[in-house]
């Protein structure tokens, strides 16, 4: 008689510490302050020239 191999009690809690980690994010209020486009606004133009 084979012996089954025993289960782990909660596979969700026993990965959590690998994936679920703080990210950093970048400072939109700053991004914007340099001048940075979140959306491209000549989508028109530049589907004319291509």
């Amino acid at each position: 008689m084979k012996t089954a191999k025993p289960k782990t009690k909660n596979p969700v809690a026993k990965h959590a510490g690998t994936f679920n980690k703080a990210q950093v994010h970048t400072d939109k209020k700053k991004e914007l302050k340099r001048g940075y486009t979140r959306h491209k606004t000549d989508l028109k133009n530049e589907k004319e020239e291509s």
